[in-house]
């Protein structure tokens, strides 16, 4: 966009169109929180290997913090389901001297985020228009 300015209005001109960039850069961010998000929650629910329905009903997102600049989601198992997380990610001692399984499930959302959130951040912000 060629657009004829003036030199004494030149910062003013820079100031609007870094503004401009700054808000559609904030939007965007935001909307890939929400995604990856989402498809962390899907991935988790994917490697559930056992039979428990009411545990894997329970997972929810909640949305921790929202402001103009910056957006946080928390995935979670909700009451009173969250008590058996740590005992299916890793497995537990039984009574009788052994150990249970262990059912990984919450790692491989992890793994997904760390993989992932970067490389979808990197494109959403060069789709920009600006």
């Amino acid at each position: 966009m060629a657009t004829k300015v003036e030199i004494n209005e030149m910062a003013n001109e820079v100031v609007k169109w870094l503004t401009e960039y700054s808000e559609e850069v904030t939007e965007v961010a935001k909307e890939v929180v929400d995604k990856v998000a989402e498809e962390c929650f899907d991935e988790v629910k994917n490697h559930i290997t056992w039979k428990d329905k009411k545990y894997s009903q329970s997972f929810a997102i909640n949305k921790s913090f929202d402001d103009e600049r910056n957006r946080r989601r928390t995935w979670y198992v909700k009451s009173p389901h969250y008590r058996l997380t740590h005992l299916l990610e890793f497995g537990h001692a039984t009574r009788n001297g052994g150990r249970t399984k262990a059912y990984p499930h919450v790692k491989y959302g992890d793994e997904y985020v760390k993989n992932n959130f970067e490389r979808e951040m990197k494109e959403a912000i060069e789709r920009c228009k600006i």
